[in-house]
């Protein structure tokens, strides 16, 4: 009489397919949960780094330091130019 007739039966590849599909159900949700925190990082980057970019850049056009450095190609246009990149 063989020894495993008389083991009790458990399908080993269900247990396996539980195990897989709970561990993929963890996985997304921690993936999810990384994509929300990466996307807040980068609307917090946008919104305050384009603000204080174009804050000190105007500061930077108010003093003249961006027309000493451009010559005499700074004019109206060019500071809307630059302004518009810096905001947008």
């Amino acid at each position: 009489m063989p020894v495993f007739e008389t083991f009790p039966y458990t399908n080993f590849h269900e247990l396996n397919l539980d195990w897989l599909l709970a561990t993929t159900k963890k996985l997304e949700n921690t993936v999810d949960a990384q994509n929300k925190v990466i996307a807040d990082a980068v609307k917090y980057m946008k919104d305050n780094i384009s603000s204080t970019a174009a804050a000190l850049i105007q500061e930077m056009i108010d003093q003249g330091e961006i027309s000493l450095a451009l010559g005499e190609n700074y004019d109206a246009a060019t500071k809307e130019l630059i302004l518009s990149i810096i905001v947008n």
